[in-house]
């Protein structure tokens, strides 16, 4: 018998010490959430993949993939170092963020330091683009916006706002905007050189980075670094020129409400008018289509104007035409803007001057005649300055019909209507033949009613301007059979001091009236002049002159007081009788 073979060394079988490859395929995905503690980088990227896909679906998958505990993991991934990992792990992590619960466990994490790394521009455009949107979006939450701004997030930012890709300048935009709103943030910007980043973007063609840029520089002018900083880089003109493009006409509202932030500072204005960039602006402001545009431009300069410099600049370059021609605009908004701005400009003398020669009391006279009681409001509060101290436009108003339009606003709905209407014609008071007019168009009438209206402002006005009226005695006359006298004690007896005051000082005057004055004292006049004569401040020394007025025109009223008369006191008719001391009768 044979001995069995034996096999050669070289046939001994080969034993392999190493796993075998294994082919996972699951739809759990708590199995792939597990996965991305593999320390292959290849099942990790490929988890981080199925898991963004997973959250892209819904915010429901969002909330289902943070409760298996996916962000610690993506958080950690983040902060990998390999490069592929650390880029699937932001595209997860930016389709996670959608969700508001996502967003409140980020907070909780240290995400930020791993996220703003991934921000070189070194970094693949997918992943500063997801990276960045990322950011814009923790951003909207108010803890991560402090976070982000002690982490300088804004440095990263400003240098992405050079990237060749859009969708990268959009999202660093928001982002940037969002950390503006914080008034600390801003001068960080303009430290770090965010204004010239910002300016060359308004010219880029794509309007939604236009508009986040003009958001983000509207933050920025609330600071006076940055309005130097921006004035320094040319910003100035450039937003002007801006302004002036009509295929940007869809814009010009935000740039115009940058601007207006700018011409706050009058190193600012000075600069926009030596360079005649102010000129411009006032052409574009009139040929302009877009009614908010006018609106905002109009109040821009409006709130300039109430800087004397500013005030002196716009008027050498003849604003009021600017604003007059907008009163006729079909726009309640852009009337109401331009009744603002004229008001702004009447403060100032040669303001007037040129208002009245250019035709802007016509225009706001026929304004008081509009529906809206905000353009009616304006257009008065607008006149209360143009013809203050200025004897030529009060008689220009009076011309134009304007008496009879006051007048009327003595009844509008509108106190404040009637509290300007009410100090027009104060002023105009001040003429003689003014006071007739005023008289004649039934203004006593109506100052008389406004003293029962339910409005404190209302009260005093008229009454001031009644006492300022009262210097006729045909308006005494007119006021007393008006049934003003009866309302003027009701005054007499109101809480506010203000009120009481201008009260008393139109019966110092319509007492004069010999009617007025004993009307005055059946009602009790007499009683309350008297308690109030010995108070201190204005209010006493009115009560003593109603007082005297009151003794002056009735002499009952002065002997009751007093208990003589003077040898100029002379009784035409017997107008009483003095039956003398009473007695005590005994029964």
């Amino acid at each position: 018998k044979m001995p069995p073979k034996k096999k050669k060394e070289s046939e001994k079988p080969v034993i392999d010490e190493k796993f075998s490859q294994v082919d996972i395929s699951t739809s759990d995905p708590r199995t792939v959430v597990l996965l991305l503690d593999s320390p292959e980088l290849s099942i990790t990227c490929k988890a981080c993949e199925a898991l963004r896909k997973h959250a892209e679906k819904s915010e429901q998958n969002c909330n289902e993939l943070k409760e298996l505990g996916a962000i610690p993991r993506l958080v950690r991934l983040l902060a990998s170092p390999d490069q592929p990992a650390r880029a699937y792990a932001v595209l997860c992590m930016g389709a996670m963020v959608e969700a508001t619960s996502v967003r409140r466990v980020l907070l909780k994490t240290a995400c930020i330091p791993p996220l703003l790394e991934a921000l070189k521009p070194e970094e693949e455009l997918v992943t500063l683009e997801r990276a960045s949107y990322t950011i814009a979006k923790l951003a909207e939450e108010y803890s991560f916006k402090i976070e982000l701004q002690k982490q300088s997030a804004h440095k990263p930012l400003l240098q992405l706002l050079q990237s060749p890709d859009p969708d990268v300048q959009r999202n660093s935009l928001k982002a940037l905007g969002l950390l503006l709103e914080h008034y600390q943030c801003r001068p960080e910007v303009k430290e770090a050189g965010g204004i010239p980043a910002l300016v060359p973007l308004l010219v880029s063609e794509y309007p939604l980075i236009q508009e986040l840029t003009l958001k983000s520089l509207c933050s920025c002018m609330h600071d006076a670094s940055c309005r130097s900083a921006f004035r320094e880089c040319d910003g100035l003109t450039q937003l002007v020129a801006f302004i002036g493009k009509k295929e940007y006409s869809s814009l010009h509202t935000q740039a115009v409400q940058a601007l207006a932030l700018c011409l706050e500072d009058t190193a600012n204005m000075v600069a926009i008018q030596s360079s005649g960039c102010l000129k411009q602006l006032l052409i574009h402001v009139a040929e302009s289509t877009v009614p908010d545009m006018k609106r905002n431009a109009a109040l821009a300069l409006a709130k300039a104007a109430s800087n004397v410099v500013n005030q002196k600049l716009l008027h050498e370059q003849e604003v009021e035409k600017t604003f007059i021609q907008l009163l006729s605009s079909e726009d309640d908004g852009v009337c109401m803007a331009g009744a603002e701005g004229v008001g702004a400009m009447a403060t100032l003398s040669s303001g007037k001057q040129a208002i009245g020669q250019e035709g802007g009391l016509e225009a706001l006279v026929t304004l008081l005649g509009k529906e809206n009681g905000g353009v009616r409001a304006a257009v008065i509060q607008a006149l209360v300055e143009v013809i203050n101290e200025s004897p030529a436009n009060t008689k220009q108003l009076s011309e134009c019909a304007g008496v009879e339009a006051l007048v009327n606003l003595l009844s509008d709905s509108e106190a404040t209507c009637r509290v300007c209407a009410a100090r027009c014609i104060a002023t105009m008071a001040t003429d003689d033949a003014l006071r007739a007019s005023l008289a004649g168009a039934g203004a006593v009438g109506a100052l008389v009613q406004c003293l029962s209206f339910q409005d404190s402002a209302v009260q005093t006005e008229a009454a001031q301007t009644i006492a300022l009226l009262a210097c006729d005695a045909a308006v005494r006359d007119q006021f007393a059979s008006g049934g003003g006298v009866v309302a003027l004690i009701k005054l007499l007896k109101c809480s506010h001091d203000s009120v009481r005051r201008s009260a008393m000082w139109a019966l110092s005057e319509c007492a004069r009236s010999k009617e007025a004055a004993e009307e005055a004292c059946k009602l009790g006049a007499l009683g309350i002049v008297q308690g109030l004569s010995s108070a201190q401040g204005k209010l006493g020394g009115f009560a003593r002159a109603a007082l005297t007025s009151l003794v002056d025109s009735s002499y009952a009223a002065k002997y009751w007081i007093t208990g003589k008369l003077s040898q100029t006191d002379i009784l035409y008719e017997c107008e009483f009788f003095d039956a003398g001391l009473v007695r005590n009768l005994k029964k």
